[in-house]
C-alpha cells in the first residue's frame, strides 16, 4: 500500500475551526444549495496534504462534507462522496456527520473513495483556510522555511497559486526562491526552461544581458519568443508582442517579418493587421525584397495588397471579378433602404476585400462562391454613412444564413428589425434573425 491509498484509507479528524471559517465565508447563501468549497492544509507523515470540504446551507445550518484529499507528489487526487457528471457538474454526497469513506471502490461513485485527475479536481475559487502566519508554520514544519511563498514580492500572486502546488514546483526546484525574491515571481512556472546551475543572467535565462534590467516585465512564453525570435530586440518590440500576441499567433507572417519599424507601422490608426499579413505572404510567393522597406511597409496598405493580389494570378483575379459583377446584376433589384439603414449586393472582388478587413471578418473567401452564383454578398450600412461597414450579410438560396457585425459580434436590435423587413419586402427567410 503506498502513502496516498494509505491517506485514502485513514479517517482524519475535522480541521479545528473549519465549520466556522464556513459559516463565515458562506453565511449568505441560498437555502439548500452547494454554496461552494473550503480547503485546508496540513502535515500528514511529513508531508503537505489538503483537504477540500463541500460547503451547504440547509434549515439556517451549514453541512461541511470532505470530498477532497491531495498530497504533495501524489499522482492523483483523492475524491470521496463526490462525482462529476457532465450536464449536471459535481454532486456531492451529503451525510449527517461530513465525514470520509474509507473504503475504496473502483469507479467514480458518490459512496466510497476513488481516484481522480490531480489536475481535474482543483475547486477554483474555493476558499482556503490559511493566512500568512499559518504559511509561515507549515513551512517551518516541512523543513523549508525559505521557500518564499511568504516574501513580500509574491503577496498578488499568493492568492491564486496554490500553496500544494508551489511547494511540489519547489521540491523540485528550489531556485524559484531566487525568483521570487528578484521581483520576477512570475516566471516559477517557467522553472523547467532555465539553467539554474549556470552562475551569469544570460546562461540561465538563454537571452542577452539586456534584458536583465526588465526581468520583472518578462514573462514565461516572453522569454522562449525571445529565444526563438531574433527580431525581439528591445523591450519596445517585446511590449508589442506581450500586447498582440494572439493576433501574432493568427498572423504568421507579420511574427515572421517583425523588427524595430513596426512598432510604428502597427500602431496606424488605419492598420489592417489581416490585409498586412495577406499582402506579405503573396509578396513573399511573388519573391519581393522583403529586406527592403519600402516593400515590407509599403506607405499604402491596400494599393499594394491589391496590386500583388492581382499579380499572383492575374488570370484568377479577372475571372472572379466577373463572376462576381455578374452575380452583383442579377441581385442589384434586391438593395433596400429606409430612413436609417441601406442594405446592398457586393459588386465586386476589391469590395469584398475591403468589407473582410474593415469588419475583421473572412468574407473576402467567399469570392469562388460568390462568383459561381452559389451565394450572395450583402453589405448593410447606415443611410448617412453609406461607405462605413456595419453589418455583413449572406443570402443563400432566399434564406439569410449569416448576419454579423464587426469581429463576427451579433447585431443590434436596430439592424435587425431592418433585415426583418427586408426579408418580408422580398420574401426572404429571417428565422436566423
Amino acid at each position: 500500500m503506498d502513502e496516498l491509498e494509505r491517506l485514502a484509507r485513514t479517517r482524519l479528524s475535522q480541521p479545528c475551526g473549519i465549520r466556522k471559517f464556513a459559516i463565515q465565508v458562506h453565511k449568505n447563501v441560498h437555502f439548500g444549495k452547494l454554496n461552494g468549497y473550503v480547503s485546508t492544509y496540513q502535515i500528514w507523515h511529513k508531508k503537505l496534504i489538503k483537504r477540500t470540504f463541500a460547503v451547504k446551507k440547509v434549515n439556517r445550518k451549514i453541512l461541511v462534507q470532505e470530498v477532497c484529499r491531495k498530497m504533495e507528489g501524489g499522482k492523483y487526487s483523492i475524491l470521496c462522496h463526490i462525482e462529476n457528471r457532465s450536464m449536471a457538474g459535481n454532486i456531492v454526497d451529503w451525510t449527517k456527520d461530513g465525514k470520509w469513506e474509507t473504503k475504496r471502490l473502483a469507479w467514480a461513485t458518490c459512496c466510497g473513495w476513488y481516484y481522480g485527475g490531480k489536475n481535474n479536481w482543483n475547486f477554483d475559487g474555493s476558499s482556503i483556510m490559511c493566512d500568512l502566519e499559518g504559511y509561515k508554520k507549515l513551512m517551518e514544519k516541512l523543513e523549508i522555511p525559505y521557500c518564499a511563498y511568504d516574501h513580500p514580492n509574491f503577496d498578488n500572486y499568493r492568492p491564486y497559486f496554490d500553496f500544494l502546488k508551489y511547494i511540489e514546483l519547489y521540491r523540485k526546484y528550489p531556485k524559484i526562491e531566487l525568483l521570487v525574491k528578484l521581483g520576477a515571481p512570475q516566471l516559477i512556472t517557467g522553472a523547467k526552461y532555465f539553467n539554474f546551475k549556470a552562475k551569469s543572467f544570460d546562461k540561465i535565462f538563454k537571452i542577452s544581458n539586456y534584458w536583465q534590467q526588465y526581468l520583472n516585465e518578462l514573462s514565461v512564453k516572453g522569454i522562449l519568443n525571445i529565444r526563438k525570435n531574433q527580431n525581439i530586440n528591445s523591450i519596445e518590440i517585446y511590449r508589442v508582442f506581450e500586447k498582440f500576441n494572439s493576433k501574432f499567433n493568427s498572423y504568421s507572417k507579420i511574427k515572421k517579418y517583425f523588427k524595430q519599424r513596426h512598432v510604428d507601422y502597427l500602431n496606424k490608426n488605419d492598420f489592417s493587421w489581416s490585409m498586412y499579413n495577406d499582402y506579405l505572404y503573396m509578396a513573399e510567393q511573388l519573391g519581393y525584397p522583403l529586406n527592403e522597406n519600402r516593400f515590407l511597409f509599403p506607405d499604402d496598405l491596400k494599393e499594394a495588397h491589391d496590386q500583388a493580389l492581382k499579380e499572383s494570378n492575374p488570370i484568377r483575379y479577372e475571372k472572379l471579378d466577373k463572376g462576381i459583377k455578374e452575380n452583383a446584376d442579377k441581385y442589384r433589384k434586391f438593395n433596400f433602404k429606409d430612413s436609417k439603414y441601406l442594405i446592398r449586393i457586393a459588386e465586386s472582388q476589391e469590395e469584398l476585400i475591403e468589407e473582410s478587413y474593415n469588419n475583421d471578418n473572412c468574407v473576402r473567401t467567399y469570392a469562388d462562391r460568390v462568383a459561381r452564383n452559389e451565394t450572395h454578398i450583402f453589405f448593410l450600412r447606415t443611410s448617412e454613412c453609406p461607405d462605413n461597414s456595419l453589418v455583413t450579410v449572406e443570402l443563400k438560396n432566399k434564406k439569410i444564413t449569416q448576419a454579423f457585425a464587426y469581429n463576427n459580434s451579433s447585431i443590434d436590435d436596430g439592424c435587425r428589425n431592418f433585415l426583418i423587413k427586408w426579408c418580408k419586402k422580398f420574401r426572404f427567410d429571417a428565422k436566423l434573425l
